[in-house]
């Protein structure tokens, strides 16, 4: 860059260019200004460069816009011949030693220099900033638009934008008004913390989710099909005493009423397995691993099947328990049959007075079964 000469210039000679990233200025600083060039004139010279029209101003727009509202028909400037790409730099490094430029200002800026041939690494040599300085401002662009408004008008800052980037670029305009929804007074550890449970965890467990799956379906069978996405699993798997809705683990017992060594035990895969309902392989825990997978199945059409066997008067499992050796082909002829026919309610008294029986003496436990009595009792 070489000086050329000094020289008075008349103020409308003089044209702003596109490309100075600084967009916004302050209006009570252009009044102060203005105020100081009616008292002593423009003290530093503003930098241009000649035109076929006229003259670009490369720096000192603050200066050039003060003197026209102070009236000043001609201002002090150093004419220099300079490219583009020198332009850019001057106009860049300017503002950013003046710490006047919003980071979108900035990102202008940086965009401009590296779109006109200029070395990344280079450039945060000349600006005396990091590579990492220089990539983040480069990358602001690519934020969606309310975000970027954020940045601009400081509802956000550089860290929650950083943060806003390292989310996929299908979940950032999610993502930003979720943190927008959330006030202006977030940290960036605290919007870090909120991007981490909602979007990445999710994602790195979906990951994990998705390498585990042949394992899984290889583990468990052709009967069951893995959820294609794990964060569903909620769906399927709740703590205890939330209560399981229709979805139930398969390795759950459904044996009866009592433990007693005499009752054939069931669980809800082994039904599926007599009826050939298909299961869903999920995960019950905080970490995706296949010790976590479980399988489920859905209780409903169990039960349905359970129901349309003992209306067509054929063996069921569900209904008098008894699963275990009617399915295995233990039972056989009218006896077995007749065991299948027994309703829930003959069920239940059965083994309440079996109970009975079996403790006549515990008048805790018979206080307690006589509520179930009287049910089947107020049935019939």
């Amino acid at each position: 860059m070489v000086a050329d000469d000094f020289a008075m210039i008349e103020v409308g000679l003089i044209a702003p260019m596109d490309s100075n990233p600084r967009k916004n200025f302050d209006e009570n600083g252009l009044i102060e200004l203005t105020e100081s060039i009616k008292e002593h004139g423009v003290i530093q010279p503003l930098v241009v460069r000649a035109t076929v029209h006229g003259f670009d101003l490369v720096a000192g727009e603050r200066r050039w816009r003060s003197a026209q509202r102070a009236g000043l028909d001609m201002v002090p400037c150093v004419v220099r011949n300079l490219t583009d790409l020198e332009v850019a730099e001057i106009q860049l490094i300017e503002n950013i030693d003046r710490h006047q430029l919003t980071p979108m200002e900035e990102s202008a800026g940086v965009c401009h220099l590296v779109e006109l041939g200029m070395d990344k690494h280079d450039l945060a040599g000349k600006l005396a900033r990091s590579d990492e300085w220089v990539q983040l401002r480069l990358d602001l662009p690519s934020l969606p638009g309310p975000a970027r408004a954020a940045l601009e008008c400081e509802r956000f800052g550089l860290g929650a934008a950083e943060q806003l980037l390292r989310v996929s670029e299908g979940e950032r305009e999610a993502a930003t008004q979720v943190l927008l929804e959330l006030g202006d007074q977030l940290t960036t550890a605290q919007v870090k913390e909120i991007l981490r449970a909602r979007y990445h965890e999710p994602r790195r467990r979906r990951e994990a989710w998705n390498k585990l799956v042949p394992e899984l379906e290889r583990k468990f069978g052709e009967r069951s099909a893995a959820v294609t996405d794990v964060e569903v699993s909620h769906d399927f798997v709740h703590a205890w005493g939330a209560g399981i809705g229709h979805w139930v683990s398969t390795d759950d017992e459904v044996g009866g009423m009592s433990r007693h060594p005499a009752e054939s035990v069931i669980t809800w895969g082994e039904l599926a397995d007599v009826h050939n309902v298909k299961t869903t392989i999920v995960c019950a825990g905080v970490q995706v691993c296949a010790e976590a997978a479980v399988e489920v199945v859905d209780k409903r059409i169990i039960v349905d099947a359970e129901r349309a066997l003992r209306e067509q008067g054929k063996p069921y499992t569900l209904g008098p328990r008894k699963a275990a050796a009617v399915v295995a082909g233990e039972g056989e002829g009218d006896d077995a049959v007749s065991a299948a026919a027994e309703t829930d309610d003959e069920f239940i008294l059965r083994h309440v007075m079996s109970a009975l029986e079996l403790r006549a003496d515990d008048e805790q436990l018979r206080e307690l079964l006589m509520p179930v009595l009287e049910l089947i009792a107020e049935r019939k």
